[in-house]
């Protein structure tokens, strides 16, 4: 039974979508298993990047301590960017001046950033207020690049686009299990409607559904392939670790992607009548619709 009055009414229709996924016991632990396969692949991928990403750089670290070299030729100009807050560890060197530069040598000062990946805003503010030049080190390429995105940069984007391949996957999973859902409880949703329920109201059921089956594969899907991450980074001699910055990355696509899905959902279940939901009149085009066989793959 569902409560349609005041505050409790939502409560209500969370329960009912939770009660619609346990009365589909086998196929809702399918869904959730084909979501879980999904993310633990993709927090694999993900977590060994960054282990590879970290590791690299702190091996880096070990030889090159600074992000950029200053150029300048004033002492007092060297004294102000000392006294800036930002500026960290400092060392001075003589740079072998480029053809392009003008030949020469001129004054260097190494320095280091209080936040690394800031170190582009930083340069960028000392040139503006100092007149200075800089040559970048290694280690800046992990940040940034003077022209390009730098190599997190490029990461960032690859992430993204295997990411929402993967979000593509999954989505699919949850998406074909609700619209079955939905075909059988057709008949409860227009029994709803007559008893005052909104097409809002419905299409709460249908995103929670949607929500929860999509949230517990992720989180088992997580854990799994944390497991399936450590041998290749034992393998691979990487510095081991959880990046908890991968999951919000994971969360973000893969919900981005099932909004959309779950409205394609909720337009079935409320272009239809209370009174043809009731009656079961809806039609479906069968020359679409492939048999699978029952398992996980299928």
């Amino acid at each position: 039974e569902v409560n349609v009055r005041g505050e409790r009414m939502v409560k209500d229709y969370k329960q009912l979508a939770v009660r619609y996924l346990k009365h589909n016991k086998k196929r809702t632990l399918l869904t959730i298993l084909g979501v879980a396969l999904s993310t633990m692949i993709l927090f694999a991928f993900l977590n060994a990047m960054l282990s590879l990403y970290f590791t690299k750089r702190d091996e880096l670290r070990e030889t090159v301590k600074y992000e950029a070299i200053i150029l300048y030729e004033d002492e007092s100009v060297k004294e102000r960017i000392l006294e800036e807050t930002f500026v960290l560890e400092t060392e001075e060197t003589i740079v072998e001046l480029s053809e392009e530069e003008g030949g020469g040598r001129s004054k260097g000062l190494y320095v280091s950033f209080e936040r690394p990946y800031l170190t582009s805003k930083y340069l960028s503010d000392l040139v503006e207020k100092y007149g200075v030049t800089y040559h970048l080190t290694e280690l800046a390429i992990y940040y940034f690049a003077e022209d390009g995105l730098g190599v997190f940069g490029i990461i960032g984007l690859t992430v993204l686009l295997v990411a929402y391949i993967f979000a593509i996957f999954s989505v699919s999973v949850v998406r074909n299990s609700i619209q079955l859902i939905s075909l059988e409880q057709i008949r409860d949703y227009g029994v709803l409607r007559c008893v005052g329920s909104t097409k809002k109201q419905l299409k709460s059921v249908v995103f929670w559904m949607g929500f929860l089956l999509e949230l517990n594969g992720i989180i088992l899907g997580s854990a799994f392939g944390f497991l399936l991450y450590l041998p290749l980074a034992i393998k691979a001699k990487l510095d081991i670790g959880f990046h908890v910055i991968v999951l919000p990355v994971i969360l973000a696509v893969f919900m981005f992607d099932l909004y959309f899905v779950m409205q394609e959902n909720c337009r079935f279940v409320n272009r239809l009548t209370p009174v043809a939901a009731v009656k079961g009149e809806f039609k479906i085009d069968k020359s679409k619709i492939k048999a699978r066989k029952k398992s996980l793959v299928g």
